[in-house]
């Protein structure tokens, strides 16, 4: 059996059986980094919670010191929270198209595999079958700061025009 295969592009011969040890590599790699993303998202969420949590403490026992100062204040953890959305957004686009890769190395694999085999073909292509699943963790992180961005926004109005001592 003839394993070889134009590398497509440039013209090159490989050798798929030796490729096979490479791609089992990366898979173990790009999970753990799917791992280490996912850990950075919750522990994003955590820092910042606990971070408006004791802002907020701080901001209520400030002395009156003007509206500008506490609308300039209260933008803080609104423009932080923004951030942070744009940075849940790069990291969930970023695990999207490693699990893509990781699907095509588990449908490489599975196929290397012996023909008797009819289990599962990988986790990451289980997911992309049963999308619901998938749809509910990024929806869960949607849902988390963008009603954290409400609360900001809605704690800014509140320290701004209605905390006694700025409220006109």
């Amino acid at each position: 059996m003839n394993t070889d295969k134009t590398t497509p592009g440039t013209g090159t011969a490989i050798d798929c059986a030796a490729m096979v040890p490479f791609l089992e590599k990366q898979y173990e790699d790009l999970r753990e980094m799917l791992l280490a993303v996912s850990a950075e998202e919750r522990q994003m969420e955590k820092l910042a919670l606990g971070a408006f949590g004791v802002f907020y403490s701080w901001l209520s026992t400030q002395p009156q010191r003007g509206l500008i100062f506490a609308i300039f204040v209260s933008a803080i953890p609104c423009i932080i929270t923004s951030l942070a959305i744009v940075r849940m957004h790069a990291l969930t686009s970023g695990m999207g198209t490693i699990a893509s890769y990781l699907c095509s190395i588990e449908a490489h694999l599975c196929a290397q595999a012996e023909q008797m085999y009819s289990g599962p073909r990988g986790w990451e292509t289980f997911l992309a079958a049963e999308s619901r699943y998938v749809k509910r963790f990024h929806n869960s992180h949607y849902w988390f700061w963008y009603c954290l961005l409400a609360g900001t926004l809605a704690a800014a109005v509140v320290f701004s025009f209605f905390w006694p001592e700025n409220a006109p």
